[in-house]
């Protein structure tokens, strides 16, 4: 998963975005992978992402994502992308949009 980023997620680590789109989740409990819907977009250089009240955000320098783990689907969430213009870093965009 290159340029992608790893978070906890649930029950799990995931691993997600990246040039290509990936989305896995390490089960330790089991030592095993499980492979996720890919995000619609791709989120290399300067993504993050996060756990938020049961689903996982994902930003990069142009697109905002939410996954939704009960219908293993990704939504546009742009929100995430909100004063873009004055902090081009997405860590700290998700930090200023939900602190």
């Amino acid at each position: 998963c290159q340029s992608g980023v790893a978070v906890p997620f649930i029950d799990g680590i995931v691993v997600v975005g990246g040039e290509e789109r990936a989305f896995f989740k390490y089960m330790p409990a089991d030592d095993t992978w499980v492979q996720h819907a890919q995000p619609s977009h791709v989120h290399s250089e300067g993504a993050a992402a996060t756990e938020w009240k049961g689903k996982l955000l994902l930003c990069g320098n142009e697109h905002g994502e939410e996954y939704n783990p009960a219908s293993d689907t990704w939504s546009p969430c742009e929100v995430l992308l909100a004063g873009r213009s004055t902090n081009p870093h997405s860590a700290m965009l998700l930090f200023t949009v939900f602190r």
